[in-house]
């Protein structure tokens, strides 16, 4: 064999063996966000992507309710049970979770008798490698309500085939409640950009995801940093009526209201 055939054949070689590299651990990154603001959208859109996987609520209420995933909870322990969705299972490009803020408190695992979920809020803000995808919704009462509306129906996510049940619901919110939202929305905000100061965070808005959601998305995978291409979901919008129509007593609340930082949220 001549010293060109070998070099054919090592140059053969050398491809074959670097195709069995191992691949590289994909992007981790997390989804912060209080109920209601959209996230789930995010989360199906992205799941439509195939270098994605993105994992829900890996410790929700529907987690919690399940006896086989909060036995393999408790086995494993609260951060070791969330670890092992940033591992690779394929060909992910990035890998995440998503955690409502009140999920990763004490008090959230005490009513569970689950101990350790603060251990994973102190993991995710000590591991600058991880990105964070903060979702809020400018709007707070519009999110106030839709947690209302969601929870008096007992329904969070629509698909586009599904009827939507929350049409002709209306619901009545006092002035006090309203706002111990705003400022508790307002907290949690702040407390969660402040502990992510140090990671590379990107902000979605549910207004603008719902308005220009292509363009929102294409900002989203650009972050993560994984090929754009036009994402899908099978949700759709659960209420579509004005809050005045859903808050039965939405003047009432507008009047109490104004002339306060609370305002813009009743124009």
């Amino acid at each position: 064999m001549d010293m060109q055939s070998l070099r054919v054949i090592g140059a053969r070689v050398k491809r074959m063996a670097g195709s069995l590299l191992p691949m590289p651990a994909p992007v981790k990154f997390v989804i912060v966000t209080r109920g209601r603001t959209g996230s789930n959208l995010l989360v199906s859109l992205l799941n439509s992507h195939p270098r994605i996987r993105i994992y829900g609520e890996v410790v929700g209420e529907a987690m919690m309710r399940t006896p086989s995933l909060k036995k393999e909870l408790l086995r494993m322990g609260a951060l070791s049970y969330v670890c092992r969705f940033f591992k690779r299972y394929g060909f992910e490009s990035a890998a995440g979770v998503k955690f409502l803020y009140y999920q990763l408190e004490s008090d959230y695992g005490q009513r569970w008798h689950v101990t350790g979920l603060p251990d994973i809020f102190n993991y995710l803000t000590s591991q600058n490698n991880i990105k964070v995808i903060h979702v809020k919704r400018k709007n707070r009462l519009e999110c106030l309500a839709s947690i209302r509306v969601a929870a008096h129906t007992n329904t969070y996510t629509v698909s586009k085939e599904a009827k939507v049940k929350s049409q002709h619901n209306t619901i009545f919110l006092s002035p006090e409640e309203c706002e111990q939202e705003f400022e508790l929305i307002g907290q949690w905000e702040a407390t969660y950009d402040e502990a992510f100061l140090h990671h590379e965070k990107l902000d979605v808005y549910y207004e603008e995801l719902v308005d220009n959601m292509q363009v929102e998305c294409d900002r989203v995978l650009k972050f993560l940093g994984v090929e754009k291409r036009n994402l899908f979901t099978s949700f759709k919008k659960q209420q579509s009526r004005p809050l005045s129509l859903v808050v039965s007593n939405f003047y009432e609340l507008a009047e109490k209201f104004s002339g306060t930082k609370w305002s813009k949220y009743f124009e």
